[in-house]
């Protein structure tokens, strides 16, 4: 049993879904092609925040909950970033 190639496999996945860093999130930096439609559920982010993101051909959706109050600039496939202020425990869902 190699945990090194299991979870190594899994942060692949997961930085290939959701990108992040002191204050930016990019959703599906690195989504493959062939994933036209799908959704992942509460990825932690490096800025303190719940992430969960679904998508199809009519966009992508992204709900988010920030553990503190800040700014985060959001952006998705490489695209212009949204600046999203939040409270404490805020929820809040981004379309693009």
């Amino acid at each position: 049993y190699c945990t090194d190639a299991l979870l190594g496999l899994q942060g692949i996945l997961d930085e290939a879904l959701l990108f992040s860093n002191s204050g930016e999130i990019e959703l599906l930096p690195a989504k493959p092609q062939s994933w036209k439609t799908g959704e992942v559920k509460d990825l932690r982010a490096r800025t303190g925040a719940t992430v969960s993101v679904r998508w199809d051909e009519a966009g992508v959706s992204a709900s988010i909950t920030s553990d503190k109050a800040q700014k985060i600039a959001v952006s998705c496939m490489g695209g212009a970033p949204q600046t999203i202020a939040f409270a404490a425990g805020e929820t809040k869902t981004v379309r693009f």
